[in-house]
């Protein structure tokens, strides 16, 4: 199942976390598109990856042995640039802070766009008040929800409200009949929580708190983007999940399971991406600086 799948990507992610805690176990993920027939082929070749440590991720593709090998790629082209402008809808949960705050920041100060930020914080909030005024400087508008990203209902219920009160006073959004509108532009979940401690000294809460804080943010953005239908949909996640990191295997694994959700909610139709962002000094989890010493 796709849920079965997910958490095999995500237990991997967390073997290799552990394996940069403890050097001395013999860790390696092999994926199989399909298991061999007999159970002594699959004995042997496990046994033949134990054997040769030099790759620590392994898959076979119809049979065919493949290691991944990371590689430089050109840059996107500027063809998404002219999707935006000023009267484009933005939703971004977990954007009152770090990479989704820089992210939304950037949009309003190119586009102007109008901008919907969700998060756990009370409108109150210090830290929330001064990013909201930094925002107002150049969105076209920008509305504060205090919301628990972890409540699919809550959070239904907020983008039912920015989508009907723009489906009320929108006049050129397209052509296309009201129910197949798509009123959002672009819906981003950029939650997240790290607790940076070794697994031996996590406690079941800390585990429980990071697992709950990762996934089901992101569970709720693919279940959102399958009820609201906006143009574009993104899951921030990490490249921990992909090659794991001492102190993070709960972070590792949620977000490797984040990665799959995401990855078979595109192939199922949705148009939405997860991007796994590298450590970017000074926001987000390395703001803090024993976190950003152990990325390093």
């Amino acid at each position: 199942s796709d849920r079965s799948s997910a958490r095999a990507d995500g237990l991997a992610a967390m073997m290799k976390s552990a394996k940069k805690e403890w050097p001395q176990i013999n860790i390696k993920h092999i994926h199989f598109d399909s298991y061999p027939h007999e159970e002594q082929e699959l004995a042997d070749t496990v046994a033949r990856e134990f054997a040769e440590p030099a790759h620590q991720v392994v898959r076979f593709r119809h049979g065919v042995r493949e290691i991944p090998v990371l590689k430089e790629i050109e840059e996107a082209s500027d063809s998404g640039r002219d999707q935006f402008d000023n009267s484009s809808i933005v939703v971004a949960i977990g954007g009152a802070k770090g990479i989704t705050y820089s992210l939304v920041k950037n949009l309003s100060e190119q586009y102007g766009v109008v901008l919907h930020i969700m998060g756990r914080s009370l409108a109150s909030d210090e830290h929330v008040v001064e990013a909201m005024k930094l925002l107002e400087q150049t969105a076209s508008s920008v509305t504060y929800h205090s919301v628990d990203a972890t409540d699919y209902n809550s959070l239904s219920e907020v983008v039912s409200g920015i989508v009907n009160d723009n489906s009320a006073t929108a006049t050129d959004r397209d052509s296309s009949s009201p129910d197949e509108q798509k009123w959002i532009d672009l819906l981003i979940n950029g939650t997240g929580v790290e607790l940076s401690s070794q697994l031996i000294n996590k406690t079941v809460e800390d585990i429980e708190y990071e697992l709950k804080g990762n996934t089901m943010p992101a569970i709720n953005t693919i279940e959102l983007a399958k009820q609201f239908r906006p143009k574009r949909t993104l899951n921030f996640t990490s490249i921990i999940g992909m090659f794991g990191n001492s102190g993070q295997t709960a972070y590792a694994y949620s977000k490797a399971t984040v990665d799959r959700l995401t990855q078979r909610a595109k192939q199922q139709g949705l148009d939405i991406t997860s991007l796994q962002w590298p450590p970017w000094d000074g926001v987000g989890m390395t703001s803090q600086k024993a976190i950003l010493g152990m990325l390093k």
